[in-house]
């Protein structure tokens, strides 16, 4: 799928503006990520790419005036396509991004699909709390409207990650021209967390938690020794890992909803299974488990190694795989 596909089936148009379906620990309702001043009332009129209406539950607005972000609940159906958060730290500055949405200038397309427009553009500035990215060709504020709450995807040897919405044009204008020729305000995800902890709403899924193929790389991210001889043995482990992958077992996110029989080594690692790294280990658990057992991994087989097998992990990456 390329990128521009991606970001489609994830993107909604709403009343004026844009969005993105957000994925969420619910199986009744999901969330759609915008700016504050999408919305044109608290039942906004939400489509999705197709230009079929979802329905709208309530309207989360950010409590700071100053903050241009908000939080659509909408009821789940069949056939959403929603995206997993990348809640990243820092960007490079000058990296790709894709904008995903609905521009004014294309509201009286008779074809649906012809409303959306994909914007490629380049990170200028990330901080935790706002970034600002450069829309490519340097298009003006009327080719911008309705672009509005759109998802900003990181983009990154042709993956898609979100990273945060789009809320308006940049404060900066030209010298001369009047006009900021493309330089956009964004939003990053932590600023959508901030309404979320507010209201208490679900916790939101992020990316490694979607599948295990997500980390799969990290999995294997270390070295025993140099030399030929070891890459026959990672060649075999990692087609052991895609059978896993593969398998009827829940993704991780599902095993996290459910309340995994895993056990931290400290109190402090609780909190752990919102991050990575404990994911990584757990695969790698799997991945050993099956190979001494030497049986076909199948959830059928993790019921049974669960009970026999206990999984401790201390969220660190002070680890003998690292060392």
């Amino acid at each position: 799928m390329t990128p521009t596909d991606f970001a489609k089936f994830r993107s909604v148009k709403i009343d004026n503006g844009s969005g993105v379906l957000v994925n969420c620990l619910s199986d009744d309702f999901a969330y759609v990520f915008t700016a504050k001043h999408v919305p044109e009332n608290d039942t906004p009129t939400v489509t999705d790419y197709a230009g079929d209406t979802i329905e709208c539950l309530k309207v989360y607005r950010h409590s700071q005036a100053d903050i241009d972000c908000a939080i659509i609940l909408i009821k789940k159906k069949p056939g959403l396509i929603l995206a997993d958060v990348a809640i990243v730290n820092d960007v490079p500055i000058h990296d790709a991004c894709l904008l995903a949405g609905y521009p004014e200038t294309r509201n009286k397309e008779e074809d649906q699909e012809r409303r959306f427009k994909p914007q490629s553009a380049i990170i200028t500035s990330y901080q935790n709390d706002v970034f600002t990215i450069l829309a490519d060709g340097s298009p003006t504020k009327s080719y911008i409207d309705g672009f509005s709450g759109t998802g900003v995807y990181w983009v990154k040897d042709n993956i898609c990650k979100l990273i945060g919405i789009e809320a308006r044009l940049d404060d900066k204008i030209h010298p001369t021209a009047g006009e900021n020729f493309g330089r956009l305000r964004c939003y990053p995800i932590s600023r959508l967390l901030e309404i979320i902890e507010a209201e208490s709403l679900p916790e939101l899924i992020p990316d490694f938690l979607s599948c295990f193929s997500k980390l799969k790389h990290d999995a294997f991210a270390f070295k025993l020794a140099d030399g030929p001889s070891i890459e026959p043995i990672f060649d075999f482990l990692k087609t052991k890992t895609d059978k896993i992958i593969q398998s009827d077992l829940q993704k991780q996110y599902e095993l996290y909803k459910q309340g995994i029989e895993i056990t931290p080594l400290y109190p402090s690692d609780k909190e752990g299974l919102r991050h990575k790294l404990p994911w990584v280990h757990f695969l790698q658990h799997l991945l050993i488990c099956q190979q001494i057992d030497a049986k076909q991994f199948d959830y059928s087989y993790w019921k049974t190694n669960e009970r026999k097998r206990i999984f401790v992990f201390h969220n660190s990456e002070d680890t003998w795989l690292k060392s």
